[in-house]
């Protein structure tokens, strides 16, 4: 049984006075924030690991962009209908359990797809199927693994320890990318897989030696309908909330939803085969690394909010080039740019998201933070039925620029966001 579990404005306090000194780097004076990390690095090559061997797989049984449109949508379907749940679950119970069920799950799902793979008896609805119950599982996992960050550091370390998460995850960009590109091209698609069942099994086990935390939580007296519906109603009234969330949508939607269509792009436009697609995924994952490190080496600086703003904007201009530019010449140094500027922007979305949000109300709001990223297959949806016509360099030019325009609207009509 999962154990109620309330959250410390601060954590352990064995910890105490170590985190005074290391800077941008203090979060990393608690263990159990340390333990996390290093299993965020095996989550995260994982994901990696998934969206190449998930996209590539669909590219080879159909060689179709509309189907790997309709394979997220159910990435996305998931998290549409699980992620508010996952929140709510994480302000009631102890997150930890929950991280372990969930991740344990996991792994079980990605070993059966490996396994249906390597045996060749894998098809397309086996896919929806497993794609939809693995993102499940991931949707109702995530909300703890975020709203445990300050449970670890405090409110304190709170900057350090979500910039330092966020360079973890995108030296995965580069990592995941590169180790399942060489697998393709070797062992095949299933080696991604496996892959991807080994980080999740690593992030799993760390989790069993972060110290359990059981004190009673304010939400958990209340029904759970009730502390869902709370949940949506706290974020609907906070103005920075509502509006760090309005920006997280669209570039969810028109930001990242060019990924799902990169194995297409890669095998279409530029010619590559499964190694070539790894390697641009992984100069991608480049920029986002050093775009998330200089989020840490900055630190707790002013004016976040207009550098995530202008961070959008980048990425949509950006988007445009790559379809405009259909060579690899030009895509490498575009997609590194997209790599940057989308590790910014995730990157000081989630530390606002986290200084704006009061505690009791943490894994609600973070559940509806990465609830915002299921609305990217539901776009990619409908572009890749689109692209089927027009072709996938016309749908990026599209993405880009509905992107800027609305940007532009946005920092127009909530100019409080510049300010954060």
């Amino acid at each position: 049984m999962l154990a109620n579990d309330a959250r410390r404005p601060t954590n352990a306090q064995s910890d105490v006075g170590a985190s005074s000194r290391g800077g941008a780097l203090r979060a990393l004076a608690h263990r159990d924030f340390r333990l996390l990390l290093a299993g965020t690095l095996g989550s995260q090559l994982a994901m990696w690991s998934q969206q190449l061997g998930m996209g590539w797989l669909v590219y080879e049984l159909t060689e179709s962009p509309f189907q790997l449109g309709l394979v997220f949508f159910f990435n996305g379907l998931a998290m549409l209908l699980l992620a508010p749940v996952g929140g709510t679950i994480a302000d009631r119970f102890d997150r930890r359990m929950v991280m372990l069920v969930t991740q344990t799950a996991t792994v079980a799902g990605v070993l059966v797809l490996a396994i249906m793979v390597t045996t060749d008896v894998v098809r397309i609805w086996h896919v929806y199927i497993l794609s939809f119950g693995i993102s499940a599982f991931f949707a109702l996992n995530t909300p703890s693994r975020q709203a445990i960050v300050h449970d670890l550091v405090g409110r304190r370390d709170l900057t350090s320890a979500v910039a330092l998460n966020a360079v973890s995850m995108n030296s995965m960009r580069v990592v995941g990318p590169a180790v399942g590109g060489v697998l393709l091209g070797t062992v095949g698609v299933e080696g991604a897989f496996f892959l991807q069942a080994g980080g999740f099994a690593w992030a799993t086990l760390l989790v069993i030696f972060i110290e359990r935390r059981d004190v009673q939580s304010p939400s958990g007296r209340t029904p759970f309908l009730e502390s869902l519906r709370d949940g949506f109603q706290y974020a609907r009234r906070d103005r920075n909330i509502s509006s760090l969330l309005l920006v997280a949508v669209v570039f969810s939607v028109f930001g990242m939803s060019y990924m799902q269509f990169m194995p297409a792009y890669a095998g279409d436009v530029l010619g590559l085969g499964g190694g070539g697609f790894g390697l641009i995924m992984a100069l991608s994952g480049v920029g986002a690394l050093i775009g998330a490190v200089a989020v840490t080496g900055f630190g707790d600086f002013e004016g976040k909010g207009r550098v995530l703003v202008y961070s959008v904007l980048v990425t949509g201009v950006l988007i445009v080039g790559l379809g405009w530019l259909g060579y690899f010449a030009t895509a490498v140094p575009i997609l590194a740019g997209l790599g940057m500027a989308s590790a910014v922007t995730m990157a000081l979305s989630q530390i606002l998201m986290h200084t704006a949000v009061e505690d009791e109300y943490r894994g609600r709001v973070m559940a509806l933070y990465f609830l915002t990223f299921g609305f990217q297959p539901m776009g990619g949806l409908l572009a890749g039925a689109i692209a089927e016509v027009i072709g996938v360099q016309a749908i990026f030019v599209i993405l880009g620029v509905l992107m800027i325009v609305i940007t532009l609207w946005v920092i127009a009509t909530a100019p409080h966001i510049r300010r954060l």
